[in-house]
């Protein structure tokens, strides 16, 4: 492996780890983004079912962050394959 592949993992990876740690603030900014702009909100909101649930909100958010780095990390090596 190469160190453009380590440093693009690393890079990823604290920014998902900072997401991570907001993920309770990011919430807070949905839901307060649903009940004052609740059109802006129907098209750039995601995990809208379940706004109205905080822990399964931020369930879903932090999966979906595991979800993230797991495929950038599976594309990453397919590419890495594929040059050689």
């Amino acid at each position: 492996m190469n160190t453009h592949f380590l440093i693009m993992i690393l890079i990823v990876g604290v920014l998902l780890a900072i997401l991570w740690v907001s993920a309770g603030r990011i919430y807070r900014s949905h839901a307060a983004t649903k009940n004052s702009h609740p059109f802006l909100f129907k098209l750039f909101g995601f995990n809208e079912r379940y706004i109205d649930d905080r822990e399964r909100w931020i369930r879903t958010f932090r999966s979906q962050l595991v979800l993230i780095l797991c495929l950038y990390v599976v594309v990453l090596l397919a590419l890495t394959i594929i040059r050689g």
